[in-house]
């Protein structure tokens, strides 16, 4: 089973929702839990630090995977949302998505 690299959708926003972050961020000085949306993320689906120097390493470093931000923006949202208890890890700037069933 190889990779799945897809092309970062720009309305999506799902991984500013999705991933843990642990280090400060503006505004939020504990970071941000998975499943919690950013206060950064706009309501366009974009990041309103994404081109300044205050954004973080570990949203720089996610690659998009179609296993965490699906085949659409719904199903990217459905998954970074925790609905059917998702969660998201990152370990070295990879991205796992660990779902369990209810």
């Amino acid at each position: 089973m190889g990779e799945k690299i897809v092309e970062c959708r720009l309305d999506c926003g799902a991984c500013c929702i999705a991933i843990s972050i642990s280090s400060p961020l503006p505004g939020m000085p504990l970071g941000k839990r998975a499943g919690l949306p950013c206060i950064h993320l706009q309501e366009n689906g974009l990041c309103a630090l994404h081109d300044s120097s205050l954004y973080p390493d570990v949203c720089r470093n996610f690659q998009a995977d179609e296993d965490v931000c699906g085949k659409s923006r719904e199903e990217a949202r459905y998954l970074s949302s925790g609905s059917g208890s998702a969660s998201l890890h990152l370990t070295t700037g990879k991205a796992l998505l660990c779902l369990s069933q209810k």
